[in-house]
C-alpha cells in the first residue's frame, strides 16, 4: 500500500516540474544564445566589408585625384600661373586638390561663416573660394 501512495505522489512532483517556469527558460536560452552567435558572424561579416570599402573609396579617391590631375602635381610652387590649371578645377575639389593644382595660395582669407578664400598671388589676382566644408565652391581665373 505504500508503494501505491509513493508513484502517484512522484507523477504529481514530475508533472509540477514540467509546468514550472524554468523548465522552458533552457530552451528559451539556448536559442537566444544561437541568435547571438549570428548575429556575431553578421557584424564580424559586416565590418570586413566596411573596411574594404573604406579602402576602394580611397582607391577611387586617388584615382579620381590622378584623372583631374592628369597624373601629375603642380610643376611648381606658381602652378596658378598656367591656365589649364585652373581650368582642371572642379566644383566639390578639396584644399589639397586645389593646392596640388595651384601651389600655395600667396593670400588666405579665413571666413568660418562665409568659407575661406585663397588668392593666388594677391587679392588683385585670381581667386579660389571654398565653402564651410572645405570644398571648391567657385573661382576666377587671374
Amino acid at each position: 500500500m505504500k508503494r501505491r501512495c509513493w508513484i502517484p505522489g512522484c507523477l504529481v512532483l514530475v508533472c509540477l516540474l514540467y509546468q514550472h517556469p524554468a523548465y522552458g527558460q533552457e530552451k528559451e536560452v539556448e536559442k537566444l544564445r544561437q541568435q547571438v552567435e549570428t548575429l556575431e558572424r553578421r557584424v564580424a561579416t559586416l565590418e570586413t566589408l566596411v573596411l574594404d570599402l573604406q579602402v576602394r573609396l580611397r582607391q577611387l579617391e586617388t584615382e579620381g585625384l590622378q584623372r583631374v590631375t592628369g597624373n601629375r602635381p603642380a610643376r611648381d610652387a606658381n602652378g596658378w600661373e598656367d591656365k589649364q590649371n585652373w581650368r582642371r578645377l572642379r566644383k566639390g575639389m578639396t584644399k589639397s586638390e586645389v593646392r596640388r593644382l595651384l601651389g600655395e595660395a600667396g593670400k588666405i582669407s579665413a571666413n568660418a561663416i562665409l568659407g575661406d578664400t585663397w588668392y593666388y598671388p594677391d587679392a588683385a589676382g585670381g581667386r579660389v573660394r571654398f565653402d564651410t566644408g572645405d570644398r571648391l565652391k567657385s573661382w576666377s581665373e587671374p
